[in-house]
């Protein structure tokens, strides 16, 4: 709403998306998604397998680099962001709750 009113804003540094339950298309129970304005990093809960992209140099996300030793540093960083992200979010989630009873 700040940039629809034309005030001050400050975008944030990372966006963060989940998907649950794709055991129909993948088997995966669930998909946690980390991006931020150069790197994506898609996180396969129970498997060793993932996408780590370089947005700036293949913003098509043709080449995968989750299992790039150059990149473990990156995908380490990121698969990190991504459980920090899940546990403040669940800590939020039962704040709003306890404050609703």
């Amino acid at each position: 709403m700040p940039v629809l009113r034309g005030d001050p804003w400050t975008p944030r540094q990372q966006v963060y998306a989940e998907q649950a339950g794709d055991v129909s298309l993948t088997g995966a129970s669930l998909f946690t998604m980390v991006r931020d304005t150069r790197w994506k990093a898609v996180h396969i809960l129970g498997s060793e397998e993932g996408q780590l992209f370089d947005l700036l140099n293949d913003p098509d996300e043709i080449n995968n680099l989750w299992t790039d030793p150059q990149h473990a540093a990156m995908r380490e960083k990121l698969t990190r962001d991504v459980l920090e992200w899940r546990m403040r979010s669940s800590v939020e989630t039962m704040t709003v709750m306890e404050s609703a009873r």
